[in-house]
């Protein structure tokens, strides 16, 4: 007879009659841990993998939208566990293991093959001591997209063997809770990608580490034809439009486009991708875009045109082909 659990006592009692601390006795034969059972056999100590009897067997589910190689993963850790505390030979391990897997919908042939895998494994394992590893080990993780990311992950793997991804989800705490704190003002945040709107129906698209507030403020200044003493070459595009044709700019319309904290590089990086995706609407300077990948390119091309609105035909075939007008015809 297999032990099911243990008693607890009180060890120390202060004046008052507080508990100040407690033993845990054997009771049958033997001692149940969070997740093992120690029982006697004669003079020798076997253990087994225990679940309290209050436990429901539910873990990751087969059916949850999680990453396949978390779910197996997850299903590989509790063969592991199981097998590895188990002693006592009158306990079927695979039964056991078997059971808590189908419960959570795991199908019976994956239940199977991972079985032996790991069996297997193991024999291999016990038979080679050192293991060879081709160079350092590269640990890095990667956005969960359904499908998309397990055929990346494969084509990684074959190029370098060495690497290890994780999996990492776009839904936050945040995303699923409502935040109960006050909005900041965007004029008062910082180290963000903006846009002003002119009066002619173009943009400006701008970048800043300090107050949105004072950049506005400090583009205010530089069109006031009171301020005259402007180094030419200093000078933004939205000076040089505003000074060329005449132009308002509308600076209390002000907008954030994209926020970055911390990384100057992925900041210049956020603000020269908007400054593509308006390059037909906007006043900047060409030269601003040109640190951008083709390849960024040629995705944000599609992007724009598979989510604009509905347009003419003579439009859409120019924005397809490249024959766009650009700014200043």
């Amino acid at each position: 007879m297999i032990p099911q659990c243990m008693d607890t006592v009180p060890a120390s009692r202060d004046t008052m009659g507080k508990e100040l601390f407690t033993v845990q006795v054997e009771r049958d034969g033997g001692y149940s841990l969070p997740d093992t059972c120690i029982s006697r056999n004669g003079r020798n100590l076997e253990s087994r993998w225990y679940k309290k009897p209050s436990a429901s067997d539910r873990m990751l589910s087969f059916y949850s939208k999680h990453p396949l190689q978390q779910k197996i993963g997850a299903a590989i850790g509790l063969i592991k566990r199981v097998k590895q505390l188990t002693t006592t030979p009158e306990v079927d391990v695979r039964q056991v293991v078997n059971t808590k897997l189908r419960i959570n919908g795991f199908p019976q042939g994956l239940i199977n093959g991972l079985w032996h895998k790991y069996t297997q494994t193991r024999t291999a394992d016990q038979g080679n001591t050192q293991q060879s590893t081709e160079g350092d080990l590269i640990y890095r993780s990667i956005t969960y997209v359904p499908r998309l990311t397990d055929q990346i992950m494969r084509i990684l793997k074959k190029e370098i063997p060495n690497l290890h991804l994780a999996y990492k989800s776009t839904n936050q705490v945040r995303n699923l809770h409502t935040n109960m704190k006050d909005k900041i003002d965007p004029l008062l945040d910082s180290e963000l990608v903006y846009s002003i709107p002119c009066e002619c129906g173009r943009v400006y698209v701008g970048k800043t580490k300090q107050r949105l507030r004072d950049r506005v403020g400090q583009h205010r200044r530089s069109v006031n034809p009171k301020n005259i003493v402007i180094i030419k070459k200093e000078e933004t595009a939205l000076t040089t439009h505003s000074r060329e044709h005449k132009h308002e700019f509308q600076f209390e319309d002000v907008g954030v486009l994209d926020r970055c904290t911390g990384n100057d590089g992925k900041l210049k990086f956020l603000e020269s991708m908007h400054i593509y995706l308006t390059k037909h609407k906007n006043v900047n300077k060409h030269q601003d875009t040109e640190g951008v990948s083709t390849i960024y390119t040629t995705l944000l091309q599609r992007v724009k045109i598979r989510d604009s609105p509905p347009r003419d035909d003579e439009s859409f075939k120019s924005c397809v082909s490249g024959n766009a007008p650009q700014i200043g015809e």
